[in-house]
């Protein structure tokens, strides 16, 4: 193939997809068969379609395509998830115009207990906010997080957000 064509693969599994989009192959390829795998055998649910759809935004980032940065940040499907792409989308573009998600807080509580990100973010949406404030001020939690101080400044955000979002 002519060095300016992408070369189309065949993609069969994340490990093909991922190859495609770091090598800068066929990203269109690579968005197409996200859509087409997404829900069609175990493992490939709602987390699997979140992380091809980061890094599908990145490479669509990192080569300046806008239009392919909209489409993803459009199709996300959660909140947060989507405010992070919004903010990168934003670091190589300027400001992003396009429709934004809600956030939701469900009135039914799963009671989860909160251990990581995911079930503290699940905290927030059910507005168990006391949990979630008491979770980040615990002991074992900033001992975890002791390494990586911005994951939990980033819960902090969240929760502030989610205080306000609620008055």
């Amino acid at each position: 193939m002519g060095e300016n064509k992408k070369e189309k693969m065949a993609i069969n599994n994340t490990a093909e997809f991922k190859n495609i989009v770091e090598s800068g192959g066929d990203l269109a390829q690579a968005e197409k068969w996200t859509k087409e795998a997404y829900g069609s055998k175990e493992g490939y649910g709602d987390k699997w379609l979140e992380d091809r759809q980061r890094e599908l935004l990145g490479a669509y980032c990192e080569n300046g395509d806008k239009e392919g940065a909209q489409r993803i940040i459009k199709e996300t499907m959660e909140y947060n998830a989507q405010k992070g792409r919004i903010g990168k989308y934003e670091k190589y573009f300027g400001e992003y115009a396009g429709s934004r998600l809600e956030p939701v807080y469900n009135k039914e509580k799963t009671e989860m207990p909160i251990n990581n990100s995911t079930t503290f973010k699940q905290a927030l949406a059910e507005g168990r906010l006391e949990e979630a404030e008491k979770w980040l001020k615990d002991p074992a939690t900033i001992n975890k997080y002791e390494s990586m101080p911005n994951v939990l400044e980033d819960r902090r955000k969240e929760l502030a957000q989610a205080r306000k979002n609620l008055k």
